[in-house]
């Protein structure tokens, strides 16, 4: 068996870091903190932007901000809705009910930076509308949402939540 020698143990230790700070992946994904506060405040700006376009139901606006795909799924309130044609028909229902948007609003917003091109943000929310019956109608709940960003644009390609009228 083979001794060695403290000099030959240093250079191995000294080799070793090198060795494996060089073997580390470096995709075109790989995060540090500059990137994910990019990711974090691309998604803050999106969910933003969304808050405004509900109020002013910017139809066009909302289907963007949702993933226009057949693997998109939907699950709230004990349904699950696959495919983006799936919730845009259950918009169009929704939108008939609806009078007039007052508030919408997240807070208490969580939001991860997985890779370059997907996050999740997880967040309450509270909204408040005026039904075709003149009611008004307020909700709360909390959602959330997984992000992907394709052809250069972000997506909600999966959402999970809640609704509860106060």
């Amino acid at each position: 068996m083979k001794k060695y020698h403290w000099n030959e143990l240093k250079i191995l230790f000294l080799i070793l870091p090198f060795i494996a700070v060089g073997c580390q992946p470096k995709g075109e994904n790989q995060m540090n903190a500059d990137t994910s506060d990019k990711v974090v405040q691309e998604i803050s700006d999106i969910l933003e932007a969304y808050e405004k376009t509900v109020v002013s139901w910017d139809r066009e606006a909302i289907n963007r901000f949702w993933g226009d795909s057949d693997s998109f799924v939907f699950a709230g309130d004990g349904i699950i809705l696959g495919g983006h044609s799936e919730w845009a028909e259950t918009l169009d229902r929704y939108e008939k009910t609806v009078e007039k948007w007052l508030k919408f609003e997240y807070t208490s917003t969580h939001i991860e930076a997985l890779s370059m091109d997907a996050a999740t943000a997880t967040t309450e929310f509270e909204h408040s509308r005026i039904s075709v019956e003149g009611d008004k109608v307020n909700i709360r709940g909390s959602w959330t949402y997984v992000f992907k960003k394709q052809d250069g644009k972000w997506n909600v390609i999966h959402a999970n939540g809640t609704h509860v009228e106060f």
